[in-house]
């Protein structure tokens, strides 16, 4: 099983470090392995956003397929108790899957339509990027 952290970010961060992808996975890689250094939880608590924990619940019930109700139940499950294969924090989540291309069917996909402003980690830190690519908008002449 390989972990993966996504992290949902402020817009601001988005437009200004969407080309910068490698800087912001070696911040959270050093949040993630550090959390005890103030100046790393004053940088992430910066540069990510609050998430309402039962609208992410609301959504993965009521807009994904069935088949991930067991990341449903097992984020709900980690609401409660802390070894469950899927965390939840205020400002990110973390999960489990036996492969990236199951991450992405099961839930990747889907979490684009509740926010696309989030940037995905590997535990193992090959492989990171972010969940959407930005919309190109048309110049102005």
């Amino acid at each position: 099983m390989q972990k993966y952290y996504l992290f949902f970010l402020e817009q601001e961060v988005r437009i200004s470090y969407f080309y910068k992808s490698d800087i912001l996975c070696r911040f959270f890689h050093s949040f993630l392995t550090q959390p005890y250094r103030r100046d790393l939880q004053k940088q992430f608590r910066y540069i990510t956003r609050l998430i309402e924990i039962d609208n992410l619940f609301h959504f993965i019930e009521n807009e994904m397929p069935h088949q991930s109700s067991r990341l449903l139940n097992d984020l709900k499950k980690n609401k409660i108790e802390s070894s469950a294969s899927a965390q939840v924090e205020k400002r990110w989540v973390e999960v489990e899957f036996d492969s990236l291309q199951r991450a992405y069917t099961q839930f990747f996909q889907w979490l684009e339509q509740f926010d696309s402003c989030c940037f995905i980690i590997e535990k193992s830190g090959r492989n990171y990027g972010w969940l959407t690519t930005m919309k190109k908008h048309p110049l102005l002449s």
